[in-house]
């Protein structure tokens, strides 16, 4: 058999590969928004990255705040506490919100901030309209973080990384549709540029969540269990199963009551 070391190596690396990946997609998204506006010149580039790190520094300090998440909900899933893990999660959202709301309005002020530290004025209105349209990707941005710290927490990263995959060529094609009018689309140039960023990022909220709550006396389960492993299957579906108590005080066998060892009542 393996080593100890090699064992919890092999483990760590199953968990935090398709975690470092998942975060590389959303960086190469971004790189395609600016490798695609590159071709409207200097000043647009120019503009576009001056809003991108007044974007990216608003999105860094609402992901490092949310990260709390992953950690939590993993002691409670640890601890047999699923509607613990869910009311983090729960919280989670809620304080995205909070957090996002006020960068949004922060956001409206890009010009201005960008003045006051001194940037070329020639590139005031190309960040302005890339900001007025990428802004709007940040509230989907730290939800995806919270369902990613979630599924991260119960050891399955890799349904976040195959919708931030996905959303890699669609937020390609969306550039190249938005940015220079292809695909009988409107050409709108940097605007389009943050369209297609925001559209990608707002749709990786629908990997879906399946929930079964079982019991080993219940007779009627089975073929519900067989249903969720056939739904596990899907890359896009996380499958969770939960053992209850409910049936405990309700089903008798020959011994009596019929108990699941598996349960935990909260």
């Amino acid at each position: 058999s393996l080593p100890a070391w090699r064992r919890e190596l092999a483990a760590t690396t199953r968990l935090a590969a398709p975690i470092v990946l998942t975060q590389l997609a959303w960086i190469a998204m971004m790189t395609t928004d600016m490798a695609m506006i590159g071709h409207l010149g200097a000043e647009a580039l120019a503009g576009a990255t001056l809003s991108l790190m007044v974007f990216f520094l608003a999105y860094i300090a609402c992901f490092g705040v949310v990260m709390a998440t992953a950690s939590l909900a993993a002691q409670a899933y640890g601890a047999r506490q699923p509607r613990q893990v869910r009311r983090i999660v729960r919280q989670g959202w809620w304080v995205t919100i909070a957090l996002t709301v006020p960068c949004l309005a922060i956001f409206s002020f890009t010009v201005e901030l960008l003045t006051l530290t001194g940037q070329p004025p020639e590139t005031l209105p190309n960040a302005d309209a890339y900001m007025n349209a990428l802004m709007w990707s940040l509230p989907p941005a730290i939800a995806f973080a919270v369902l990613r710290n979630f599924v991260s927490a119960l050891g399955r990263p890799a349904p976040a990384l195959w919708v931030m995959m996905a959303g890699i060529p669609v937020n390609a094609a969306l550039d190249y549709g938005l940015i220079y009018g292809n695909f009988g689309l409107p050409r709108l140039e940097l605007t389009g540029a943050g369209i297609a960023l925001s559209a990608s990022a707002a749709a990786q909220e629908t990997p879906t969540v399946v929930e079964l709550f079982t019991s080993q006396s219940c007779y009627s389960c089975p073929p519900a269990e067989a249903f969720l492993r056939d739904l596990a299957r899907e890359k896009t579906v996380l499958a969770l199963e939960f053992h209850v108590d409910y049936w405990d005080d309700l089903v008798y066998g020959a011994a009596g009551k019929w108990k699941d060892v598996f349960s935990k009542r909260e």
